[in-house]
């Protein structure tokens, strides 16, 4: 926030601070100031007309009197918002739009509790849509950090906030609810049967809560708890309600008493992004690197730019899901050229907070000390040193947590098992072989697989095979370059790519738009790998450009 915002606490006791200043008590001239202040700010942008902020805070005042007391009021709220705002000068923060009203500006900075638990809210439903559980789970705890206590606490008896108390409300329990079937799908069920007990506390007759809780209690384990809270949901709902367990409630508690319960659905910790193409080939790679990673805690895949590591490590990740309870971490590191931002890359992908007065590496190895998890740096060649720093610190602090990395060439640390990544499989003639015998090569299948994206209905025949296969050669199996060259058969048939190819820097253009600069076209893949390399290094490489054709 700048240092000319203002935030607002609205749940729980009213506090404002100007500037991360508190403004004290004293600085409201009268209550209707304060109150004032929490009308417009329970719907920021909309217009209050002047009768319906005097029908709301001046309802006892003849009309004169209540006009008077609404300009007073708006005076003084100024003052206390913009203690040197020049009189006659316009607000920043309040609007006042003639006989539409007046408004809190919604575009000026400001941070209004209500405002931020919503959107945690928003963010943490949308993450439980895609299937992310572990990311909705923690939108869902820091919504509730938020929600310090009922709306507008000590205005319980002004009439405007019963129903927007009411609604916020609503949606705490509501998010108390999901936070716990977060839980229970990480099979944290004591977390869960915590959250349960706190929607119940407020509201003994929420039937919905007394199933989850009865499921989550069946499914812990507790099958005694479990029946108890059917009865226990019998009594409060008979008390509360006058009413019976629902239909549904019942077949729950005959499936428990019959240990025929459904089961619960089983996810996977995970922030892995999700591959937008199919993974070609690498059969013999991944149950490698899957065997390495079973018995060496560091493997760092390394390779040319092109090679395929980035891709090659989502799918090991993706394949070893259920081998670490406590999560596989995707953590991206191609976008950032500060080696200090490391540590908060990391923290970002595992969702720990920074601690005052404690280094951010100490608290990632206390947070993965008893994890077990496997964390996936991707493109480490430009950080080596940070990563390598980090790295060796995280896995001394946690036995159980593995490190897969991608990196053009090896982290340097003891334990390492640096796996250099081949090209794909090609045939070694010139495509002469049977189309089933050709189908077999890796690179032959992602050059048609990629064609077909660009040109539907592309396939392999008699005609193009020996040009696929040429291309494939000359390109020697780098998957990126494969397939820079099949999204060219949209514009060019396979036979004039492949006698194009000795001009490859000026063909080879035209990767995906949201790709990384550096994957767009193959001459920026080299340009990266260039500029990874020390002024010394770059001089002899220009000199040994004289030696043509290996």
């Amino acid at each position: 926030m700048s240092n000319t915002g203002l935030r607002v606490k609205l749940f729980g006791r009213f506090e404002a601070w100007r500037a991360d200043v508190p403004i004290p008590s004293h600085a409201w001239p009268q209550r209707k100031t304060h109150l004032l202040l929490k009308l417009l700010l329970s719907e920021r942008g909309r217009f209050f007309t002047q009768e319906q902020l005097i029908d709301t805070l001046f309802s006892d005042l003849d009309p004169e009197k209540a006009a008077r007391g609404l300009r007073g009021r708006i005076s003084e709220l100024r003052k206390v918002l913009e203690p040197e705002l020049p009189r006659g000068a316009d607000s920043q923060f309040l609007i006042h739009a003639g006989l539409k009203g007046y408004c809190f500006n919604k575009d000026i900075p400001c941070s209004i509790d209500t405002e931020l638990f919503q959107k945690e809210l928003e963010i943490a439903q949308r993450a439980e849509e895609a299937g992310r559980w572990s990311e909705a789970l923690r939108g869902y705890e820091q919504a509730l950090a938020i929600y310090q206590g009922e709306y507008l606490a000590e205005d319980l008896y002004e009439e405007w906030t019963t129903a927007l108390r009411e609604r916020w409300r609503e949606m705490y329990l509501k998010a108390l609810a999901r936070l716990a079937e977060c839980y229970a799908r990480l099979r944290q069920f004591s977390r869960a049967l915590e959250c349960c007990q706190r929607v119940l506390e407020k509201e003994p007759w929420h039937e919905g809560i007394h199933r989850q809780k009865m499921f989550y209690h069946y499914h812990a384990g507790e099958h005694s708890q479990a029946l108890q809270t059917y009865q226990n949901c019998a009594e409060a709902l008979k008390a509360h309600l006058t009413v019976e367990p629902a239909p549904e409630t019942k077949k729950l508690y005959e499936q428990i008493t019959k240990h025929e319960v459904p089961a619960l659905p089983q996810i996977f910790p995970n922030n892995l992004p999700r591959a937008l193409t199919s993974f070609i080939g690498r059969g013999r790679e991944v149950a490698e690197i899957k065997s390495l990673l079973a018995t060496t805690r560091l493997v760092t895949l390394t390779g040319v730019g092109g090679c395929g590591k980035t891709r090659l490590a989502l799918q090991v990740a993706s394949d070893l899901l259920k081998e670490y309870p406590h999560g596989v971490w995707w953590v991206e590191l191609a976008a950032l050229a500060d080696p200090q931002l490391v540590p908060q890359a990391v923290a970002a992908a595992l969702g720990v907070k920074e601690q005052a007065g404690k280094a951010l590496v100490e608290t990632l190895a206390d947070f993965l000390r008893l994890k077990d998890s496997l964390l996936v740096l991707d493109n480490c060649e430009h950080l080596l040193e940070a990563c390598a720093r980090l790295t060796d610190k995280l896995l001394q602090a946690g036995a159980e947590v593995c490190v897969l990395a991608t990196s053009r060439e090896a982290l340097g640390l003891a334990g390492e098992t640096a796996w250099p990544v081949p090209p794909l499989s090609m045939p070694d003639s010139n495509g002469s072989q049977p189309l089933e015998i050709l189908k077999q090569f890796e690179a032959v299948n992602l050059f048609v697989e990629r064609a077909r994206s660009s040109q539907p209905g592309f396939g392999l025949t008699r005609e193009n095979a020996p040009f696929i296969a040429q291309v494939c050669q000359q390109l020697d199996g780098i998957p990126l370059a494969i397939e820079l060259a099949a999204a060219r058969v949209k514009v060019l048939s396979v036979e004039q790519i492949a006698s194009r190819l000795d001009d490859r820097f000026q063909l080879l253009t035209g990767g995906s738009r949201i790709a990384l600069l550096r994957q767009q076209t193959l001459q920026a893949t080299m340009d990266w790998s260039f500029q990874l390399l020390s002024s010394k290094e770059q001089t002899a490489l220009c000199r040994l450009t004289v030696f043509a054709n290996g």
